[in-house]
């Protein structure tokens, strides 16, 4: 979608620093998805105790253990920490 906008230069300046990007297209994109984003997850927040989650947390940290130490093996780094892999 073409259309043309007045965004104040400084604001504009900064954003550009902040982003990394190299033109105003990229940065005003980025902007508008991490809005987008941003928004989406306050809508999140208003479920915060209205939903109920029945599971068994300790049956699925296994399970990532589980998967984590196979794939390790297959990686050919048993045995160590896969958070410290260096």
């Amino acid at each position: 979608m073409r259309m043309s906008i007045v965004i104040d230069d400084d604001l504009m300046t900064e954003a550009l620093g902040a982003s990394g990007h190299t033109t105003k297209k990229e940065t005003v994109e980025e902007a508008l998805k991490l809005l987008i984003t941003y928004k989406n997850h306050s809508k999140i927040k208003n479920f915060s105790g209205k939903i109920r989650w029945e599971g068994d947390l300790e049956k699925m940290r296994a399970d990532i253990r589980k998967r984590r130490d196979c794939h390790a093996r297959t990686q050919g780094i048993e045995g160590r920490d896969q958070r410290h892999r260096g």
